[in-house]
């Protein structure tokens, strides 16, 4: 599970329900909550029991101004989660579980992208498909630096989120650093409710099957029978190959990727290994037998980026790993945790809770490094020539007035813009003007092979089997 950038609602709990909360602190502190997780020393949950009581009497009575007891008790719960020292277990206000559990099912108030910290400031995961941040042309790997002119260094997730988030309709002013450009970017964001469409299919020209998956959710709303009926469809017209399409999927739920994963790989073979503190509870989860799946004499090929994460490592690394089928593209994002979410909690509350690491058939532990393509294709890997090309066509605003200008990114539109180049004397490379180009236009639904280098190199490599 991943944090996600949603609406802000006042009023978090009632004054009836702050002793509820004092009370759950406390016996937090003291051990009895999430009893896997606590120390069993009565000496020292006893001593920062009463530290933390005589701590929050002492702010109400002497502190220079008055405080909000609900935002003190809050605070200390955020503390308690963000001093595991990982990123992904965190506590849920209402706001935030309520717009966790909309995503969930297929709707998401915000701007729609997935972050983690990394490097003191929120990075990007990947923007979710369709959403105010994938039509901004945000990109996975930004690092968000300014949020309406406040800095993000080394502020406190709770707090960033907070700074992010606000009403349906209103602004959000992002400044953005990203590896191949020298300067910072700025993005305005209008926030609003994402329909999510999580999986879409076509075939393309010379019979081959296509599948975009942006996330594994959405079950409640036909994600996984959309999915099935597409590879069903591939496998009856024989199709000489099929590209899945995992880039930008920041994962989701562990049972999804399971689920498909049986769509490709032989009953009972393994899918994913997940092992935690008590490894008693540790488990393995197989592939099941299905009433569909795709002929294994059909090549499959899977894309993948930085912004591929989670449960798409899972099913990727599975189908890798039983040498199912091939990875294409750049190294994933490498998170290999697994969090359970615990709710309700008082005021309608959550935590999210990393529970167990995940491997991937053959015992391989992607955390912090991710799944290695077998066919390594960057998107983008500018030289300091198209970097400093790159820099002088966005300073000078000729890519803003191009894209004013060619409000639709195609080859014909792709043609233009290197002979537009090429009259303003900017020897830009062919690889470099498509990626810049491709970063000021929403990501098509049904990407097109002239206009996609990574999945051109997909469908040249299943022409050729």
């Amino acid at each position: 599970m991943k944090n996600r950038i949603g609406s802000k609602h006042k009023g978090l709990i009632s004054s009836r329900e702050r002793l509820g909360w004092i009370v759950l602190l406390l016996i937090v502190s003291s051990g009895y909550f999430f009893k896997p997780l606590y120390s069993e020393s009565s000496a020292l949950s006893e001593r920062y029991r009463m530290t933390l009581e005589i701590i929050l009497q002492t702010l109400k009575k002497n502190y220079v101004e008055q405080v909000d007891e609900e935002k003190l008790l809050l605070g200390a719960i955020r503390g308690m989660l963000a001093a595991t020292g990982d990123p992904y277990t965190r506590f849920l206000d209402p706001e935030e579980n309520a717009d966790f559990s909309r995503s969930e099912g297929g709707a998401l108030v915000g701007i729609g992208v997935e972050v983690t910290m990394c490097q003191n400031v929120p990075c990007v995961i990947a923007p979710i498909d369709g959403s105010p941040a994938a039509r901004a042309g945000i990109q996975p790997g930004d690092r968000i630096i300014e949020i309406d002119g406040v800095s993000t260094e080394k502020k406190e997730f709770a707090e960033i989120l907070n700074i992010m988030t606000g009403e349906t309709g209103s602004v959000v002013k992002l400044k953005i650093a990203r590896q191949d450009m020298m300067e910072p970017l700025e993005f305005s964001i209008t926030r609003q409710i994402v329909e999510v469409d999580y999986c879409r299919g076509k075939i393309l020209p010379g019979n081959i099957g296509y599948i975009r998956l942006s996330q594994f959710f959405g079950e409640e709303t036909g994600t996984v029978e959309t999915f099935k009926g597409w590879i069903q469809k591939f496998d009856e017209q024989k199709v000489k190959g099929v590209v899945l399409d995992l880039r930008n999927n920041s994962g989701g739920h562990l049972q999804m990727a399971v689920t498909l994963a049986s769509l490709f790989l032989q009953p009972d073979q393994i899918v994913v290994r997940a092992s935690g503190r008590d490894k008693e509870r540790d488990d393995v989860f197989r592939a099941r037998k299905l009433d569909t799946g795709l002929s294994p004499s059909i090549p499959l090929i899977v894309l993948i980026n930085e912004g591929s994460a989670s449960a798409s490592e899972i099913l990727a690394g599975a189908l890798q790993d039983h040498k199912r089928a091939v990875l294409l593209g750049e190294t994933s994002f490498g998170k290999g945790s697994v969090q359970n979410i615990f709710r309700p909690l008082p005021g309608n509350s959550a935590a999210l809770v990393t529970t167990q690491r995940y491997y991937t058939p053959s015992n391989r532990s992607i955390h912090g490094v991710g799944l290695e393509p077998d066919i390594k294709v960057a998107d983008w890997d500018p030289t300091p020539e198209d970097r400093f090309y790159a820099y002088k066509i966005r300073s000078s605003g000729l890519l803003e007035r191009f894209v004013k200008a060619n409000p639709g990114l195609d080859a014909a539109t792709l043609k233009k813009f290197k002979q537009t180049l090429s009259k303003e004397r900017l020897p830009l490379s062919d690889r470099a003007a498509l990626a810049l180009l491709r970063s000021q236009y929403p990501a098509s639904p049904y990407p097109e092979r002239d206009t996609d280098h990574q999945l051109n190199k997909a469908m040249e490599w299943i022409e050729s089997r």
